[in-house]
This record gives structure tokens, C-alpha cells and sequence, in this order.
């Protein structure tokens, strides 16, 4: 991933659809390149909302999207941070309107739907359209392609132990259909993201599924991963609520990467033996790459993406996350959790 300038050479104008933390992290970024948020839309005109907007200097606040798309003066681009349940809707209105956006995950919508949805746009509406998957622009990720380009993969593992419970006890009864969309999308959109710049597909068809009825039990996917003229394992493993980290791996003859948490990646090189008390100790030598944290990881990367190909058009980048990618994504989450 090339190296960013503070700057991009443009007096850039930007829109946000809600006010919570992740807005306040974009706004640390839009910022950072010298860009000014013009234009907020919330629910509410609460004491909270309106201090929000005089903190960060928003002269223009809304209740209605529509109306803060179609009023004087216009911005260059949105960046759509509402609540789950609202983003499907804000998302159909900014295609409405035809405005380039940068929505976050995850939206609640079938892959179906998003095929229709996409039937209808021209491919200049489409390239509109980026899906915030941060992930994707952490600081290592360049890295760890390279390094796969080059290895021969033999299979990647994913251990996922969502905490699925704890989301329902705070969104409520109406998101436990959607949890894989939710929140393993992003796991999944970071391995789909890797395996797509290693010039590897993953067949959506899927190899074998262990699972229980209930989406709160174990649950274990296993897909056919296209590479290097060969064909390898993604095995995906849902342990929802168990007290671990994240772990995705990804195994060659001579190396293993591992995302453990998803923040740092450990690199496993070899093993080195030493006898102690008549014992071998085997000890794995490794090296560790972690992401910058002066903005929310992975956020500054995304959101100069978004603006240059996006809003500036110039060159698509193969880190952002667009509709198409999307589709394969959630049809992955949505054979996860038959």
C-alpha cells in the first residue's frame, strides 16, 4: 500500500449521516488531509447532537438525509455512520440521489437484493460506492499478499468465537438473523480481501458445513480456495462466546501468518530446539507487524481511498470493498449460517 501524504490536492467538502464514535473517528481523519465536514444528519436536535456539531464546527445540521443531500451548499461525498438498522435505508437513498458514499458495515440486506440493487446502477454509480471493511487497509496487509504471492499456501484457518450473545443482549432479539452479516462479514471481508489480491478465488460453493440449528452453537464452513493452479481449504470455525481471540492463519510449506488478534500479524519462520533437562523445548521464531493507532486502524488508508477513487476517480484501489465483492461476501456469511 503506497505511502499518503497529508494532504490531497482538493478543497473537499464532506457530509456524515450520524454522530456516534466512529463518526468522531472519521472526523479525525477527514482533518488530518485538511477537509471540512459541511453537513451532519441525526435523528434528533439533542443537547447532545447539537454540541457534537459545535465541537466539530458543522454549520449544517439535518434530521432528513434527503433534504441534506438536495440543500444549499452541496458537499463532495458522504460518509454514511448510522445505526445498523439504517443503513440499508440511507444506502438506497444515496443511490437515489446518485452521490458518491462511503457506508459503514454492516448492512442488512440479502445478496439477492444486492444483486438486483446492483442490476439497476450504471457501473459510473456503482464506482460510487465504497463499503468501509477498515480492515482491509491495515498497515500489514501489503505485506502479508507479498508474502503469500510467494509461498505456496496450503490452506487458511479461521477461528471465529463471535461474540453473538452479547449482541443481541444490547441490539435486541431482531438482530440474531443477521449476526454473521453483522459481525463475521468483517472477518470474512478481511480473508476474501487477502485471498483476491493473492490472485486466489474462494468457490461459494460450499465443500461441507457442521453445524446446529441454533446460530448461538458451533458452527464449522469449509470452502475451496482457488491458487497457484491448486485447490486449498478455507476452513471457517464459529464458536460463538467462547472467552478467546480471533485467530485467522494462514499456512504455507515454510511459513504460517497469523492475525491473532486481527490487529497484529505474527509471522512463523521456523523453530528452534533447545535441550533442557534432557527435554527438547521447541520454541517457533516469529516476528510481529502491528497497525498505527493514531487514527482508529486501517481508517486513514480507507478514507483517502475512498476520495481518490471514489469522488476524484482516479485509479480503483484492490483494497476497497465495492458491491460486487460485497455479494460473494454475504454469500458467504449467508451459507455460514444455514
Amino acid at each position: 500500500m503506497e505511502k499518503i501524504s497529508s494532504k490531497i490536492d482538493k478543497n473537499i467538502k464532506i457530509g456524515i449521516v450520524g454522530s456516534g464514535n466512529i463518526s468522531e473517528d472519521y472526523i479525525k481523519v477527514i482533518k488530518f488531509f485538511n477537509h471540512k465536514v459541511l453537513k451532519i444528519v441525526t435523528k434528533t436536535k439533542s443537547k447532545k447532537n447539537i454540541i457534537f456539531c459545535k465541537k466539530n464546527r458543522i454549520k449544517h445540521h439535518y434530521l432528513s438525509f434527503n433534504k441534506a443531500i438536495n440543500s444549499y451548499p452541496r458537499v463532495d461525498a458522504w460518509i454514511i455512520c448510522s445505526t445498523w438498522n439504517t443503513l440499508k435505508k440511507n444506502l438506497s437513498i444515496a443511490i437515489k440521489n446518485n452521490i458518491s458514499i462511503l457506508i459503514e458495515k454492516s448492512i442488512i440486506i440479502t445478496s439477492k437484493d444486492l444483486i438486483k440493487l446492483k442490476s439497476k446502477l450504471k457501473s459510473s454509480e456503482l464506482n460510487r460506492i465504497s463499503i468501509a471493511y477498515n480492515r482491509n487497509y491495515y498497515d500489514f496487509i501489503p505485506y502479508l499478499i507479498r508474502e503469500i504471492k510467494k509461498e505456496s499456501l496450503e490452506a487458511i484457518y479461521a477461528y471465529l468465537p463471535e461474540s453473538y450473545q452479547s449482541i443481541i443482549n444490547k441490539r435486541g432479539i431482531k438482530i440474531k438473523n443477521h449476526l454473521t452479516k453483522y459481525i463475521t462479514s468483517h472477518w470474512i471481508t478481511l480473508i476474501y480481501n487477502v485471498l483476491k489480491n493473492s490472485n486466489a478465488k474462494i468457490n461459494l460453493s460450499k465443500k461441507f458445513n457442521y453445524s446446529k440449528k441454533n446460530i448461538l452453537s458451533s458452527n464449522l464452513v469449509a470452502f475451496e480456495v482457488n491458487i497457484k493452479n491448486k485447490k486449498i481449504p478455507l476452513i471457517i470455525n464459529i464458536l460463538p462466546n467462547n472467552p478467546m481471540n480471533i485467530n485467522i492463519s494462514f499456512y504455507s510449506k515454510k511459513k504460517t501468518f497469523v492475525l491473532s488478534p486481527v490487529e497484529r500479524l505474527k509471522v512463523y519462520e521456523k523453530i528452534r530446539i533447545i535441550k533442557k533437562n534432557n527435554q527438547n523445548l521447541y520454541i517457533p521464531i516469529s516476528k510481529s507487524l502491528d497497525v498505527n493507532k493514531i487514527f482508529k486502524p486501517g481508517f486513514k488508508l480507507m478514507y483517502h481511498d475512498f476520495i481518490n477513487s471514489c469522488v476524484l476517480k482516479n485509479k480503483k484501489s484492490n483494497y476497497m470493498t465495492n458491491i460486487n465483492d460485497l455479494i460473494d461476501i454475504y454469500k458467504i456469511c449467508e451459507t455460514i449460517q444455514k
